[in-house]
């Protein structure tokens, strides 16, 4: 696990998954559960809805497995924060790079890990992020393919 609590990497997430619901919608799929009744073909609002739900659980999962591993230390708050929904940005840098969008997913991954190996995020969540990006990772094969760097 790193140090850090990745707030500006899910606010990044959040926004790269808002900026593809309003235009191809490649990856927004990964994480619309159809059990909820949010799919792809939503409104942008009910969209907006379900990514600001998972990318705070992804959020919290990443403070608490913070505090987990470094509550020993003065200096590790164990206040929980969430995301403020209308202040994701940066997110049209990683539709448009997706090896970086790839990195970041798996930074983010590692971070919900605490050092003895236990996940912090439910397995549901833990899917969904896989999925994203497994897709991702798709996009990086097809462009390369393509002889497309990203």
């Amino acid at each position: 696990m790193s140090v850090i609590v990745l707030k500006s990497e899910i606010e990044q997430i959040a926004d790269a998954l808002y900026w593809d619901a309003m235009g191809q919608r490649q990856y927004i799929h990964a994480i619309c559960d159809p059990k909820s009744g949010i799919t792809i073909r939503s409104g942008l609002d009910d969209i907006k809805d379900v990514i600001g739900a998972w990318t705070n659980r992804i959020y919290v999962a990443n403070q608490i497995a913070y505090i987990f591993t470094y509550c020993h230390r003065d200096d590790c708050g164990k206040e929980i924060n969430q995301l403020d929904r209308d202040d994701w940005k940066n997110g049209n840098e990683l539709i448009g790079k997706p090896t970086r969008f790839f990195h970041v997913l798996e930074s983010v991954k590692y971070n919900l890990y605490s050092n003895g190996g236990q996940v912090m995020l439910s397995g549901d969540d833990m899917q969904k992020l896989d999925c994203l990006t497994a897709m991702v990772a798709r996009r990086i094969v097809c462009d390369v393919s393509k002889g497309i760097q990203s």
